[in-house]
């Protein structure tokens, strides 16, 4: 709809469809955008991550804890530039929060 022509949106679970695009298909993206269920990411795709490099990482979370913990494992080679907590069930203690990180080779 808005013509938009350099992008492509795979849907799936993450530790399936990017598994399957770097070791099969032999795809390696640039930016890649996860929203895990509350228990957070598997190791695998985390292994991923890191051995594809994206340039830019986009994490929306349900889960501060599960958050936090994914990204100390990520902070090696990702700058965390930033975390916005966003409150869409209000009355509730459930905030989504969505980060942006940037591999820290690509920012200099």
């Amino acid at each position: 709809m808005n013509q938009v022509k350099n992008v492509d949106f795979i849907v799936g679970d993450v530790e399936k469809v990017l598994d399957d695009l770097i070791h099969k298909k032999k795809i390696i993206p640039s930016i890649v955008m996860v929203d895990p269920p509350r228990k957070g990411l598997d190791n695998t795709t985390i292994k991923n991550l890191l051995t594809i490099k994206p340039k830019r990482l986009v994490y929306i979370s349900c889960n501060p804890a599960t958050l936090s913990r994914d990204l100390a494992k990520l902070e090696d080679l990702y700058e965390i530039k930033s975390i916005k907590p966003v409150d869409m069930f209000p009355f509730t203690s459930h905030v989504e929060c969505c980060s942006v990180l940037y591999l820290k080779d690509s920012m200099k």
